[in-house]
């Protein structure tokens, strides 16, 4: 509940071998409320590479499961519809976003960076009618600006381009 009374547990993760450096975390309700999805794993380390999978569980903790392995994943946000989960997922140099079909766990890639630098899709979030997603791409620059595509990867739309605000130096002198 909103003022933290009747809390429950909804579920337990076991990390595999070795243990250290295991977590848990990314979560996302769906939009009807039975389900949550989470990002479960091991975080990158300097003896292995990032290895986290998206788990769903019923929102009273019963049948935890893994959906499908991501690599290096974050921000799990569901559709309206319920029917699939959008994510950021490392690739390579470029960090695009990935569509992950609940029903059978298999992985699309919704974007791409296509001009060959190296950039990174994230923050996706769904239009409540499900025909867009909107998502922060950030380039060599860092600074990212906001996009728009369809859940089958059309129409990608520049919604607001980065500005960089420059500012002046400004230097006194101690007298």
């Amino acid at each position: 509940n909103p003022d933290g009374s009747e809390r429950q547990n909804v579920g337990a993760y076991r990390c595999a071998t070795p243990t250290y450096a295991c977590g848990v975390d990314s979560f996302a309700w769906s939009a009807n409320g039975t389900q949550i999805a989470y990002l479960a794993g091991h975080p990158t380390s300097p003896n292995a590479p990032t290895n986290l999978a998206v788990y769903l569980v019923d929102a009273n903790g019963n049948d935890p499961r893994q959906l499908a392995s991501c690599g290096d994943c974050t921000g799990p946000s569901w559709s309206p519809d319920g029917s699939k989960i959008a994510l950021t997922r490392e690739t390579g140099q470029a960090q695009d976003l990935w569509l992950v079909n609940v029903k059978t766990g298999t992985l699309s890639r919704l974007t791409g960076c296509a001009w060959g630098n190296a950039c990174a899709d994230a923050d996706a979030e769904w239009s409540p009618d499900g025909h867009a997603v909107v998502f922060s791409r950030s380039g060599e620059g860092h600074v990212a600006s906001i996009y728009t595509v369809h859940p089958d990867g059309t129409h990608l739309k520049l919604i607001a381009p980065a500005t960089v605000a420059r500012s002046e130096e400004h230097t006194s002198e101690l007298q």
